[in-house]
């Protein structure tokens, strides 16, 4: 180390003939210029004293502006550096086409190797550069011509609480621009993140998503380094980020020399992931990967990032101070007047960045039984802020760190430090705009979508473990795929999604469908009527560590652009049923407490179960009778299913055999003909379920880029149901018919055309939503009313689906024959 810093120090030569040591002792004292004869070099000489009139310039001239003086002073510059007879001055604010940063970047290139053979290899091809190029104008290095040699850090260490030397923070500056720029991934022709740059530089986005196996393959010593010291190496790589962005792009050049350094590296695919309860003091200060759900986000402020400060009794500007919580801020005294305060902050020199904090919970199927969830605080700072809100699921890369607390300490006398995570990459889970589609993903979608009777193959393939019960598993199929909102005349919204009770007997799998649903759907909110409160369903005001007013968004409210499942729905308050009216119906939710008044958005599918009022459902009362629900929550429901626990030898043999086979293929130990054994009942189906994966990229397709269009196809035929309908339905005391059914009935029709991907609503979509809506209303009629009702209205199912109808009539004469066989 010695001999490499002899090596960069600029010493005086030995030999230097301008040095004071090496003066004749003859010439000390100097020649007498000011003899008595000095005067007689300014005599006057007539011959002499006149001036050639060719060579005089009397004629007037237009006054010299100071851009043209300076282009004539750079034009006799550069012919004198021609000539030879000077060097080019250094510019003191660097050229326009070289800007400050590239200075940096040329010391980069320029750095002190590893040895002093390698210096002299370097400082001999530097001289013949100069020699090939006297004009300077390849002043930029070529920055692939890189020898490794001065950007390997094989055999270089990092040590615990110290700093980096300056030599080592110009190797890894190097090894990272050198990775920017060459490193080539598996199976691939050229560099990958060259690609990536230009991507950022068109999306003006001011971070660069850098794979941390992809820098662990290139330098692992460096891979090492930004995991053990991400405070000191990854400012290096973000500095070094933002020279190259500005090389390459003049969209980064202005930052660059404003010295904002606002590109930040944001490390993902770490492969190491620990829980947010288990992060103790050997994490500290280390990165760390972890995933819980937001359940608070603070408002966006400013956090001083660089600060510019002036003496109060000079004005002389004193900085930059960059901020640290180890460092002071404040100059130890003024360079003017010497003077040692008070100073006020430079607000118009001084660079902010935006700052924000975030509640991070674990996920609630992640926590053990019996224990509580923990959350940890979330720092987001530049363009990270507001990019999540409270529900989403997280999986978060970021710096867990450790600082001094004054309040607690002052309080507990005892010297407590808090905890908190800066986040350096967030992944966004379960958010349907963010999940990406892959080419051939899309493909077998597409060719998916033109298969014969895919919807009969969507329905079949919700819950597979679950047998029977078709009606309840098209009402789940048409709330995940959901309508098309609208906005109506007046600035009125209409919602687009479809919200589905299902009442029915113990024991037939209700609760199942829920966590089915919560487990395919990317962004699904489950909870409990008996444990959730009407605030805890919407939204609650409470206090933060600060002592003031926030707000916190309930259930609902975390299930945004998603689906609320409630189970127990029965078993709620009717004052927390109360409130979810306003949820349902217009997706918003009013606060006005505690000095607060705002509106959240709860744009989400209802998906409640709930159980009737003596345990089990009574066919000879109405539906009303039989839930404890009241008319204005019943009439938000666009679906209602209703299941019976009836015996049939069939059926229940039927079932048996399902379990039982669902059971050997569920097992640990199954072997790969176990797996596929299915039940005797369903050798002969002609329905092929689609697998759960590709069933999850269906939705999100569809969900995505499918928005079905209403015509006036079979508007009449629409009409005159909806009339017949609710005459009835005010005629039998059954569930309540009322506008927002019409409204049902389209949406409905939008979710069986999204089903099938197409982006217009047909006469079969129609009878589809017909059919499903009359099955729902004949559902919860009493026994005979409802036999009644099936002959009335069925010229309504005269066009559905053929499979359908053929379907239900032997399932029809199959139950007639073997019921008189059981009587025989």
């Amino acid at each position: 180390m010695a001999d490499r810093r002899d090596f960069n120090r600029e010493e005086i030569p030995e030999d230097d003939p301008m040095g004071e040591e090496n003066l004749p002792e003859d010439e000390e004292e100097g020649e007498d210029l000011f003899g008595n004869d000095m005067m007689d070099d300014y005599r006057a000489d007539p011959a002499l004293d006149q001036y050639d009139p060719e060579f005089l310039d009397d004629e007037p001239h237009e006054p010299m502006s100071i851009q043209t003086r300076m282009a004539a002073e750079r034009a006799m510059e550069d012919r004198e550096v021609r000539a030879g007879r000077r060097a080019r001055s250094p510019s003191p604010k660097g050229d326009s086409k070289t800007p400050a940063f590239a200075k940096r970047l040329a010391a980069t290139l320029q750095a002190s190797p590893s040895s002093v053979a390698e210096s002299e290899e370097a400082t001999t091809t530097q001289k013949k550069r100069r020699v090939n190029d006297p004009f300077g104008l390849s002043d930029d290095l070529d920055e692939e011509d890189v020898p490794e040699a001065l950007y390997d850090l094989m055999h270089e260490r990092l040590s615990q609480g110290s700093d980096i030397e300056k030599r080592l923070v110009e190797k890894i500056r190097l090894s990272f621009q050198q990775f920017l720029l060459k490193y080539v991934a598996e199976n691939e022709e050229g560099p990958k993140y060259p690609d990536r740059l230009r991507k950022m530089a068109e999306q003006h986005q001011a971070h660069l998503e850098v794979s941390y196996d992809d820098i662990r393959r290139w330098s692992p010593n460096l891979s090492l380094w930004v995991s053990d010291f991400p405070h000191n190496v990854l400012p290096i790589l973000n500095e070094t980020l933002m020279l190259v962005a500005a090389r390459k792009f003049k969209t980064y050049t202005k930052l660059a020399d404003a010295g904002e350094n606002e590109l930040r590296v944001a490390i993902d695919s770490f492969p190491v992931q620990d829980k947010i309860r288990s992060l103790c003091t050997q994490h500290t200060n280390k990165l760390v990967k972890v995933a819980g759900v937001v359940t608070k986000r603070s408002t966006v402020r400013n956090q001083v990032k660089r600060l510019w400060v002036r003496c109060a009794k000079c004005n002389l500007p004193a900085g930059p101070f960059e901020v640290a919580e180890e460092k002071d801020l404040r100059p130890s005294a003024c360079l003017e007047c010497a003077s040692r305060g008070p100073w006020r902050v430079d607000r118009q020199s001084t660079i902010y960045q935006n700052h924000q904090t975030i509640s991070l919970q674990e996920s609630p199927s992640s926590v053990d039984a019996g224990k509580m969830p923990r959350s940890r605080e979330v720092v987001l700072t530049g363009d990270l802020v507001d990019t999540v809100r409270p529900g989403d699921e997280l999986e978060l890369i970021g710096i867990y760190r450790c600082l001094h607390d004054t309040a607690t300490n002052a309080r507990t006398c005892f010297p407590v430090y808090r905890t908190d995570i800066q986040a350096v990459h967030i992944n966004r889970k379960g958010d349907l705009k963010l999940i990406q589609i892959s080419d051939d993903q899309q493909k077998n979608i597409l060719d998916l979508a033109k298969s014969p009777q895919i919807r009969e193959r969507f329905i079949s393939s919700m819950a597979p473990s679950i047998y029977g019960m078709w009606h309840v598993k098209t009402a789940i199929a048409l709330s995940i795929m959901g309508g098309q909102p609208k906005q109506a005349a007046g600035k009125h919204r209409i919602r687009g999604d479809i919200n589905t009770l299902i009442v029915g007997d113990p024991g037939l799998a209700k609760s199942q469908f829920l966590k089915y649903v919560e487990q395919t759907f990317p962004r699904a909110v489950y909870t409990t009527g008996k444990g959730a409160s009407g605030v805890g369903l919407t939204a609650a005001v409470t206090r933060d560590e600060n002592g003031h007013f926030c707000l916190e968004g309930g259930a609902m409210v975390l299930a945004d652009d998603g689906i609320c499942l409630i189970d127990e729905f029965d078993k709620m308050n009717d004052q927390d049923r109360t409130s979810l009216h306003e949820a349902m119906e217009q997706q918003s939710i009013s606060i006005s407490k505690a000095g607060i008044v705002a509106t959240l958005q709860a744009r989400c599918a209802v998906v409640a179960v709930a159980n009737p009022i003596e345990g089990r459902y009574d066919q000879q009362r109405t539906f009303s009778q039989n839930v404890n629900l009241s008319d204005p929550i019943l009439s938000r429901f666009d679906l209602m299913c209703v299941l019976r626990d009836e015996a049939d030898p069939l059926q229940d043999e039927m079932l048996a055999s399902h379990v039982v086979c669902s059971h050997i293929r569920s097992h640990p130990d199954a072997n790969p003909e176990e797996k596929t054994k299915k039940p005797k009942t369903n050798k002969t189906s002609h329905l092929n379920p689609i697998s759960q994966d590709m069933l999850k990229k269906y939705i999100v397709y569809a969900r995505q880029r499918v928005f079905p269009k209403m015509t006036d196809v079979d508007s009449e035929k629409l009409a005159s149901f909806y009339s017949e309908l609710r005459a009835e339905a005010f005629r039998t005391g059954g569930a309540p018919m009322t506008a927002r059914h019409m409204d049902s009935l389209i949406r409905l029709a939008e979710a069986n055309a999204r089903i099938e991907l197409r982006h217009h609503v047909n006469s079969r979509d129609i009878d589809n939503a017909i059919a499903v809506m009359l099955e729902s209303f004949i559902q919860s009629q009493k026994h005979q009313v409802a036999e009644e009702l099936r002959k009335k209205f069925r010229r309504y199912l005269a066009q559905g689906p053929l499979a359908d109808q053929f379907m239900a009539i032997l399932d029809h004469l199959f139950k007639e024959t073997s019921i008189k066989a059981q009587l025989a």
